[in-house]
């Protein structure tokens, strides 16, 4: 909840009035509701549909999709008259390094923690996990 807040969302305790009152009537209501909260910015979406569209519609335009290896570093290069890195591949725990025109790290909540390594990236304030 303080991460909810600390980014600015409408966020109340679960014993706030203004949560009771969007429970439907007669809903049972937990005697411990001070432990709940409810954030009047957040949503909810149908996850496995959304990735299951997502893909088919990355793999019509040509996407792969290579999965179970395990990320240990991002692999950089530096454009030739500019002083700008791009990720043009990851290097995998058992030492392959596998390249790529576009890498999209879709770790979901793990992404933060996975490039714990890489302070140098400076993308750790940008990657938030709510809830």
């Amino acid at each position: 909840m303080r991460n909810d807040i600390d980014h600015g969302a409408d966020v109340r305790q679960g014993n706030d009035p203004l949560v009771r009152a969007r429970l439907p009537e007669g809903a049972a209501v937990l005697s411990d509701l001070e432990r709940a909260y409810f954030n009047q910015n957040g949503g909810w979406a149908d996850a496995t549909a959304a990735m299951t569209h997502m893909i088919a519609l990355a793999k019509e335009r040509g996407a792969q999709f290579l999965t179970g290896h395990a990320l240990v570093d991002l692999v950089f290069k530096t454009d030739p008259g500019k002083n700008e890195q791009r990720v043009v591949g990851i290097k995998t725990a058992n030492g392959n390094v596998l390249d790529a025109d576009i890498v999209v790290l879709a770790m979901g909540a793990w992404t933060p923690s996975s490039l714990r390594s890489r302070p140098d990236l400076g993308i750790a304030d940008k990657m938030v996990a709510s809830g």
